[in-house]
């Protein structure tokens, strides 16, 4: 799988702010990468196309979490 369910390198005294912009960077960063592989690969091999799926739902759900920051 492309993108890891734990983002790695974060702790209860990493910062909010830090926090924030790790996770996101993390997450929008697996989308970017899968995004080619879903577009020109998929009739090759649509796991593809399903990993983007998860990676753009973790994205949504850490923007969801971070709105506020």
């Amino acid at each position: 799988m492309a993108g890891s369910k734990w983002i790695e390198g974060l702790t209860s005294a990493t910062p909010l702010a830090d926090a924030a912009r790790r996770t996101l960077s993390v997450r929008l960063e697996v989308v970017r990468d899968l995004t080619p592989l879903a577009v020109h690969e998929a009739e090759r091999d649509p796991e593809h196309v399903h990993q983007l799926r998860v990676a753009i739902r973790r994205a949504g759900a850490a923007v969801s979490i971070f709105r506020a920051c």
